[in-house]
């Protein structure tokens, strides 16, 4: 009868430690990592369109509007990525080179040329 029990007692030391082990083996986590990625393509030469004309309104960091010399005004886009001069206002005669950016023109940058004139005595 000892022996029984001891063989019973074993065998249920036995089942003790695999299903502590077992239960271990069941809790452990694993951990799942997902990345994503967003590809930029680089715009090509035929996304680019330059337009001259006369700054007609202007507010910094949002758009600008270009009256085009038929008279037509455009309106566009100016993000962060723009790269317009500090010094822009109404009434000067600029290039604007716009680019699409989700289907839509954005400013890609703004120039101006100033003229000095000097006068010699």
């Amino acid at each position: 009868m000892k022996r029984k029990g001891l063989i019973a007692a074993a065998a249920l030391g036995f089942l003790v430690a695999a299903g502590s082990t077992y239960a271990q083996q069941d809790t452990t986590s694993q951990t799942r990592t997902e990345t994503q990625t967003t590809e930029t393509k680089s715009e090509s030469s035929n996304d680019v369109v330059s337009i001259n004309g006369t700054v007609s309104s202007y507010e910094a960091g949002h758009s600008i509007t270009i009256q085009k010399p038929d008279g037509t005004t455009v309106t566009y886009t100016i993000n962060q990525q723009s790269m317009v001069p500090t010094k822009l206002e109404t009434g000067k005669t600029v290039t604007v080179r716009t680019t699409k950016v989700s289907g839509s023109p954005v400013v890609q940058r703004v120039t101006y040329t100033t003229k000095t004139t000097t006068t010699t005595k």
